[in-house]
């Protein structure tokens, strides 16, 4: 088994979030404990899922491998409405209102509360190799955040004034909530497509934060994603059907499409408004959640529906993952824990001091200065042995300089001996010409 479904509803009376086999459609496991938000569930790592409640200001730890409630209950500064973690499962950042919260998942140390949206926050997604996060709010902004530069300043509290930090892009070309954000793969290389309730598409280049596409549709749009080679941008409505955009033909910057033009690129099998969309690592399987309560699997070359997963609610959250191979092992043993209570407040400096009391050293990111490293005082014994490793160093150095000299000068020799035969050899040649 190469992938599974992951997916939740906002009914929660049977689980909170379940794992489907693609293959069958059999469910291979199910947590309970609460519902989970629009845009909130997340693996971390291949042990643990995550996600908050849409009615309060909570965030719920479930372990794969225990088929059970929640093994961990957070509380949060408030209701989280968007939620990603990275992709090696160090950093985790939440929407709460309109502020972006940056904890580390170890430690649980919230480390900055970014604020930069001016309405509440929709969607927060990663890139593949989690050096960028992007956010997405209400008031129809895409901001990309640079998380180098956002670790720097994480003793900083952000909300204006000096020491503000500014996103690396500032998107501001939808009119109205944005719904939805796909980052494609390449890390700072990737596309990002985002959609919005003002009915348009936008596709820009990560690299350089240029809008490339600007796609105008007769329908709210409400979820997007591409296949993982990027030929075709997949649109969520709000009517229910899924529209299917080619990328690999030539489009200008601005398009119109008409839904009832484009009838034969649809996939229609949903009745209310799809919520979450997803494809396949080879590219043939499109995976679509809608409020109709269903997750429908189609077949991408032939938009057919290959299986229909049903729920006892309307669709929340639905996403391919490769299997977590904690899913099937019972007994898994570990030395540390992974996941902390998340804090509601950022370090301060008598936290600072005390973490370095407890041996729990933060890590400091610096652009320009390389990390100083602290090491404990050196014994004796080791200060001599040290001492004479120095001397040893030094000595070899002292004899390769030396012998560097030598051969440069024995060189300079060999060169100086051609040049007087070359300037011999060419006087007595032209000597001998003269005199006939």
């Amino acid at each position: 088994m190469s992938s599974v479904v992951i997916t939740s509803d906002d009914n929660g009376q049977l689980c909170s979030a379940c794992v489907w086999d693609v293959d069958t459609g059999a469910t291979l496991a199910s947590y309970k404990g609460a519902t989970c938000a629009s845009h909130t569930l997340n693996m971390i790592g291949n042990e643990f899922l995550i996600g908050a409640p849409k009615d309060k200001p909570l965030l719920h730890v479930w372990a794969l491998h225990k088929k059970e409630q929640f093994q961990l209950r957070m509380v949060c500064p408030g209701q989280v409405s968007a939620l990603v973690v990275s992709p090696d499962a160090t950093y985790c950042v939440g929407g709460i209102g309109d502020k972006l919260y940056l904890w580390q998942i170890s430690s649980g140390n919230l480390l900055v509360v970014l604020s930069r949206h001016y309405q509440n926050v929709t969607c927060v997604r990663f890139t593949d190799d989690g050096s960028h996060f992007l956010s997405a709010g209400e008031d129809g902004l895409v901001l990309v955040w640079a998380l180098s530069r956002v670790l720097i300043n994480d003793e900083t509290v952000i909300g204006g004034g000096q020491g503000r930090i500014e996103p690396r892009y500032f998107w501001s070309n939808h009119a109205m909530s944005v719904t939805d954000v796909h980052v494609g793969c390449g890390g700072i290389q990737a596309r990002v497509a985002t959609c919005s309730l003002d009915q348009t598409c936008k596709l820009y280049d990560l690299a350089s934060g240029n809008l490339l596409v600007s796609v105008v549709m007769d329908a709210c749009l409400t979820s997007v994603t591409m296949d993982p080679a990027e030929y075709h941008i997949f649109l969520g409505s709000s009517g229910g059907n899924v529209y299917q955009l080619n990328l690999y033909k030539s489009v200008e910057r601005d398009q119109y499409h008409s839904t009832k033009a484009k009838e034969s690129l649809a996939f229609i099998g949903h009745s209310k408004e799809v919520s979450c969309l997803d494809v396949s690592s080879d590219g043939l399987t499109l995976l679509s959640g809608s409020r109709d309560q269903n997750v429908i699997l189609w077949h991408i070359p032939s938009r057919q529906c290959i299986r229909k997963l049903l729920h006892k609610g309307a669709i929340t959250n639905a996403f391919f993952s490769p299997t977590p191979y904690a899913l099937f092992q019972e007994d898994i043993i570990r030395k540390l824990t992974p996941v902390q209570t998340f804090k509601k407040h950022l370090l301060s400096e008598e936290d600072h001091e005390n973490e370095e009391e407890s041996g729990r050293n933060r890590v400091h990111i610096n652009l320009y200065h390389h990390p100083v490293l602290q090491v404990k005082e050196l014994s004796q014994e080791d200060k001599v042995s040290l001492k004479s490793l120095e001397n040893a160093n030094s000595r070899i150095s002292a004899q390769s300089n030396e012998e560097l000299r030598e051969e440069v000068e024995q060189l300079k020799s060999v060169n100086h001996q051609l040049y007087l035969y070359s300037v011999t050899s060419l006087l007595k040649s032209n000597i001998s010409d003269y005199n006939t």
